[in-house]
């Protein structure tokens, strides 16, 4: 496993620990440690009598640390990623110990055994209280009903006082909204209340931003007011909107798969006191489909972390060779991978380009006007997709020319703003010439994600 700096750094649940990190990798505290195809292993000493004991499973980017920092990856795995990385005289390439092969053995047995228990469970017939789940389902929609019926108000109430001055209202008037449509069980809606809330103020021209937000606000609540009438996949497609969750074992079963090798193009974020979400866009080598995989972590540390409480770690560059299966509707964009699956890292032997050649020589990008194009046709079959991936061939990155004005980059005449930030690092490492560039697209700004040069890969880190 080779990762790079910025590679590991996407990792670190924040710039402090990566800090940490690169100061540990640079210490001489480091013993007995080692590599292999499988793990990275070694000891760092602390404060405390005994070392610390570090082991990375590289097969699925797996650790374990004995300290008892809270924050995952700790400063002391990230710091020996980041010696294996630039220090192979330390981290050298050596048989596993004893320790690190149990434990690698104990990591297969109980993934086995994962496996076997959800196989027989999925096996098992489980008898269904019919009379029960109609109870559960008729008082959902209720709440569901009442909820929106409250928005289609609140709303109104908005549009007649107008929204002219709507950037002096305080937080609470649009966390009380989302607020009541997670009660409601409505967490769709709640979400898109928040992002509407995050329009409010920012960049010219944000009244109409916000004001087109509402109008398709309003549209979701009356497509489903005559969901009956409309076709199978833009009825899921509005459910899923609104907040109802697929059966997963539904979705196994005859949900759209295709097996490919899936390259990570990027990873981001949304942050709030209780929920974070992880977006981490892959792009199929064969099939051309893009999917979105999203990751959920609940918790005290959601609004404080970047990694913490994710099921899985993935890595910016990495490709993915497994079977994938999509959520059914119009966009069919979020996927997930089934069980059977094995993380193939850059710079390895592989029978396939290594990510970083293929994010590099790939054909497969396109222009801002081609892809515009692109999201008129995916909103014309579905309005309410929010955010949109955009991979884009020979864009040149611009400052702001004022203190008002936004980053942007631009591809032939055609100029598109970032979201509000610093990006002083992306343009040294373009040198100001053109490069690809992989993103978010929320209708109105771009995200960045990721670069790549004539020769590298760059994941972009917030």
């Amino acid at each position: 496993m080779n990762l790079t700096s910025d590679q590991i750094k996407a990792l670190a649940p924040d710039a402090a620990s990566f800090g940490a990190g690169q100061s540990l990798s640079l210490s001489g505290q480091w013993k007995n440690c080692g590599q292999s195809d499988n793990a990275i292993w070694g000891e760092c000493q602390g404060s405390g009598k005994l070392p610390y004991q570090i082991r990375i499973d590289q097969r699925e980017f797996a650790f374990r640390c004995s300290c008892p920092s809270r924050k995952l990856p700790c400063k002391h795995v990230l710091g020996l990623l980041l010696l294996a990385a630039n220090n192979s005289v330390v981290v050298p390439q050596s048989a596993e110990p004893d320790l690190i092969t149990q434990w690698l053995a104990e990591r297969d047995n109980r993934a086995q055994k994962k496996s076997t228990d959800k196989t027989e469970t999925n096996n098992t017939p489980k008898k269904i209280d019919e009379k029960a789940q109609l109870k559960r389902i008729t008082e959902r929609q209720n709440r569901v009903v009442a909820g929106i019926e409250q928005l289609e108000n609140w709303l109104c109430d908005l549009v007649r006082m107008g929204i002219a001055d709507i950037d002096r209202k305080p937080l609470l008037f649009w966390d009380n909204q989302s607020k009541r449509l997670i009660d409601s069980q409505a967490p769709g809606l709640a979400s898109k209340i928040q992002r509407i809330s995050e329009l409010v103020g920012v960049g010219e021209g944000w009244h109409e931003c916000v004001l087109g937000e509402l109008g398709k606000l309003a549209l979701l609540l009356k497509a489903f007011r005559k969901i009956d009438r409309l076709d199978k996949n833009l009825q899921d497609e509005i459910r899923q909107q609104i907040g109802w969750t697929v059966d997963q074992k539904a979705l196994a079963e005859s949900g759209e798969k295709i097996q490919d090798h899936w390259l990570l193009l990027g990873q981001s974020y949304e942050l709030n006191t209780k929920i974070q979400t992880q977006r981490n866009w892959f792009y199929g080598v064969q099939s051309k489909r893009f999917l979105l995989y999203l990751q959920f972590a609940v918790g005290k540390n959601a609004a404080t972390t970047n990694i913490t409480g994710f099921t899985e770690t993935h890595i910016a560059g990495s490709i993915v060779d497994a079977e994938a299966v999509f959520w059914s509707g119009s966009s069919r964009l979020r996927g997930k991978f089934l069980d059977s699956k094995s993380i193939i890292l850059p710079n390895e032997q592989q029978k396939i380009e290594s990510a970083n050649e293929f994010f590099v020589t790939n054909n497969n990008t396109t222009s801002i006007t081609t892809f515009l194009n692109h999201q008129a046709e995916q909103l014309s079959l579905q309005p309410w997709i929010d955010i949109f991936p955009a991979w884009l061939n020979g864009v040149v990155i611009h400052p702001p020319q004022t203190p008002k004005n936004n980053w942007t980059i631009q591809n032939e005449n055609f100029i598109l703003p970032l979201v509000t930030g610093e990006y002083w690092k992306m343009l040294a490492i373009s040198y100001g010439k053109p490069v690809k560039f992989f993103g978010e697209w929320d209708g109105h700004r771009l995200k960045p994600l990721s670069i790549a040069t004539q020769n590298n890969f760059y994941p972009i880190n917030f």
